[in-house]
């Protein structure tokens, strides 16, 4: 989720935590109009999405470790995963759930940070 809101392209810079957890909690509330996740699922979502982020930001160090030339093209393609999670983790996870189930509910999308 996190991760692919981070492709976006950020030419004034990174959007505020807040803005991203809002787009974060609207995608959610859209999968779940289709396919709502089991509870479970849901209490492992933020921890999943931080998994996701750094699996992307892990390789792609190691991909630049790989290709010294490649590094500032390498480089345009981490970064905005490195900015996500570092939003995503500045995020208290209580307030991850609790703007996905505002989402859900139909409660403005997510929670005031």
């Amino acid at each position: 989720m996190w991760y692919a809101l981070s492709a976006e392209p950020w030419d004034a810079g990174p959007p505020p935590a807040s803005v991203l957890l809002a787009d974060a909690a609207s995608l959610f509330a859209g999968y779940h109009g289709a396919r709502a996740l089991t509870g479970e699922e849901r209490a492992l979502l933020y921890v999943l999405c931080a998994c996701r982020l750094t699996q992307s930001v892990t390789l792609g160090a190691y991909s630049i470790l790989q290709e010294p030339k490649n590094a500032e093209y390498l480089s345009v393609h981490a970064r905005p995963g490195w900015v996500a999670l570092k939003l995503l983790w500045a995020t208290e996870e209580a307030d991850f759930n609790a703007a996905l189930e505002a989402a859900v509910k139909g409660d403005g999308g997510g929670a005031k940070l």
